[in-house]
């Protein structure tokens, strides 16, 4: 008895290679072939950006994009670490989507300890009042979800970076 399994991945979980499976059958003996058939193979990559020199939206736009080698494959990127500087990840995300079939991206990085948002939260403009508010909040709230305030600090910056919002 063979199980083959889907020919093509069902769902993101099906990572790698789907097979066809034949059967040879022969008096006394059977033989098993597996043929890669596939259309679409499913790859995890996991980018960890810690201690990274460099880590803003250019740096880990190039390895995220340098990593998407099938156009016809499905990628799920999942990124961790403590961002030197703001990543925009929509800008990422529309990059890699037009060089594959999909590219799936779960930013898990950190935001708060980098440089850009210390030079950020120095400055007397609105933006600066801004990550000031937030970082505040999360002294004076230890019970507060960091992700859930890295994610508010995140789409704000995302804000003030679109045209005419810079200050």
């Amino acid at each position: 008895v063979v199980y083959p399994g889907s020919l093509e991945g069902l769902s993101v979980t099906d990572i790698g290679d789907q097979y066809l499976v034949t059967v040879e059958l022969e008096p006394g003996r059977a033989t098993v072939h597996k043929q890669v058939f596939q259309s679409r193979t499913i790859h995890e990559i996991a980018v960890d950006i810690t201690g990274w020199e460099e880590s803003g939206t250019n740096q880990v736009k190039a390895h995220v994009l340098d990593s998407l080698t099938n156009p016809d494959d499905i990628y799920l990127v999942s990124l961790t670490g403590t961002a030197t500087d703001f990543i925009d990840m929509s800008h990422i995300q529309d990059m890699a989507n037009a060089k594959c079939f999909f590219v799936g991206i779960h930013d898990q990085t950190s935001l708060l300890e980098a440089r850009t948002i210390e030079r950020i939260a120095e400055e007397p403009t609105i933006r600066g009042s801004f990550v000031r508010a937030v970082r505040q909040r999360i002294t004076d709230n230890p019970e507060l979800n960091r992700e859930v305030a890295e994610m508010a600090l995140r789409f704000g910056l995302e804000e003030f970076m679109k045209e005419g919002n810079n200050r």
